[in-house]
């Protein structure tokens, strides 16, 4: 997922679908029977520095600031990060008074309801991320941008 700049997806030998893996990947884990909550999204970022005291790096998508945990390399340098959908958080403003510091926005594209989970596909400037909420937490948000 990291290093491929295109992927083709084959099943029972013929070619099911070939695309970026930000488009790839996230479609076949949301194609896979019982994998609600193994599905994900994959982001290209650039390396926009790091805070070597905290062990971060922060990354510079078109949507927003992304900050992970360790080296993704020097400055200017492309990277992809692989982001679980049960991780996503939506608000409808900028996030205050959380722990979390990583922030993208982006329009809800499509939502599947299952039961007490909604799954969200949000169309960011440049590629697309899922998140999985429950249906209550969604319900309250109201909103099509996140």
């Amino acid at each position: 997922m990291r290093l491929a700049d295109s992927v083709v997806v084959m099943e029972a030998g013929r070619v099911k679908s070939i695309g970026s893996p930000s488009e790839t990947f996230g479609r076949i884990t949301s194609q896979i029977e019982g994998s609600r909550f193994n599905q994900l999204s994959v982001l290209t970022a650039v390396v926009d520095g790091e805070n070597a005291v905290l062990g971060l790096t922060k990354l510079q998508h078109p949507a927003g600031t992304i900050w992970i945990i360790g080296r993704a390399g020097r400055k200017g340098h492309i990277t992809r990060v692989i982001v679980r959908a049960i991780d996503v958080v939506l608000a409808k403003d900028a996030p205050a008074g959380l722990s979390t510091r990583s922030v993208l926005s982006g329009t809800i594209a499509k939502l599947a309801h299952d039961g007490p989970l909604v799954t969200v596909e949000i169309t960011l400037k440049e590629g697309y991320l899922l998140a999985i909420v429950t249906r209550g937490g969604y319900e309250e948000l109201d909103h099509r941008e996140v």
